[in-house]
């Protein structure tokens, strides 16, 4: 089978990874995953799980949390992965790989029918608040990316954005987008909070649980990891439903005794600016049919479609 991305084929990336691993990857023994944005995702029969990168900014990421992954197990409860081993590019793997461990269980998203949901979120609000609690000073030694809502960061969003823009929305549009971030950008309360290490896409379908025990197994995918706001992995749990936010939220407050009262403002306007985010990354990446998938879902924001003002 050949990959959309035209980079390699599954044949060739099972040839490099032997090459590069031989104690870990015997022949024919991968079975491919799945294929995103950044990476092929491909599992051994020993039990091993390959990134395999998709673009430059693959590897980045793979020595990013190869640095990172090993001070975070060592800090939570949860099991996370660690990678192994870490691949450099070759002519067969031109953007690198990373390999672990595969961790138990299954994601949430798929099991939360079948699972104390309350325990689950006690469990998770802790991990939450140990993964906060991680000093950022034994992070300087690792590059990790600038938060998306730092002004600094909102200013590159519109650069790298507009290009994008005129085959979407009109010029009326455009320029309600642009008010929109320059709002936050100049949004002291969106600055209101104690920088700390985030997951950065703590979503459900990244928490693998044991359906039989409600125990959370395992947290993957830190690709997204940086130093940022708290709030940005507790909103993430809406991905579930806003009940199960709120069980996360009260099971992380008792932890660190307290939330700012920006709080709330803070989730409000990050859900929207993810958005604007996620239309970016499919437009950069060609996704046609995730760019409109984004596009529906920003019209039905403030951005353009102010709440009505309360008499």
């Amino acid at each position: 089978m050949t990959l959309d991305s035209g980079l390699t084929s599954s044949q060739e990336i099972a040839a490099g990874l032997q090459a590069a691993l031989p104690d870990l990857v015997e022949a024919d023994s991968l079975s491919l995953l799945t294929a995103g944005a950044n990476s092929v995702v491909v599992q051994s029969k020993s039990g091993y799980i390959f990134r395999v990168g998709r673009n430059q900014r693959s590897f980045e990421t793979y020595q990013k949390e190869s640095a990172l992954l090993p001070i975070v197990s060592s800090a939570v409860d949860i099991a996370v992965p660690v990678p192994d081993c870490l691949v450099d590019p070759t002519l067969t793997i031109p953007y690198g790989a990373i390999g672990y461990k595969k961790l138990p269980g299954r994601p949430l998203s798929d099991a939360k029918g079948c699972v104390d949901r309350g325990r689950i979120a006690g469990q998770l609000g802790e991990f939450v608040h140990q993964l906060h609690s991680i000093p950022v000073e034994c992070l300087r030694v690792i590059d990790l990316p600038e938060y998306r809502s730092r002004p600094r960061a909102l200013a590159s969003l519109w650069e790298q954005l507009a290009p994008y823009l005129d085959a979407h929305f009109t010029p009326s549009e455009i320029r309600s987008l642009e008010d929109w971030l320059e709002d936050r950008r100049r949004d002291d309360q969106m600055q209101d909070y104690q920088p700390c290490l985030i997951h950065g896409d703590l979503a459900c379908w990244n928490v693998l649980v044991d359906d039989r025990t409600s125990v959370v197994s395992g947290i993957v995918d830190f690709e997204a990891a940086c130093i940022g706001d708290p709030a940005d992995d507790l909103l993430m749990q809406r991905k579930l439903d806003d009940a199960f936010y709120d069980e996360v939220v009260t099971a992380y407050q008792d932890k660190s005794g307290q939330i700012e009262p920006s709080f709330g403002h803070r989730v409000h306007h990050l859900q929207v600016l993810r958005l604007v985010f996620s239309l970016l990354f499919h437009a950069e990446a060609g996704d046609y049919e995730q760019v409109a998938k984004s596009i529906r879902k920003l019209r039905k924001t403030e951005i353009f479609s102010p709440p009505t003002p309360v008499s």
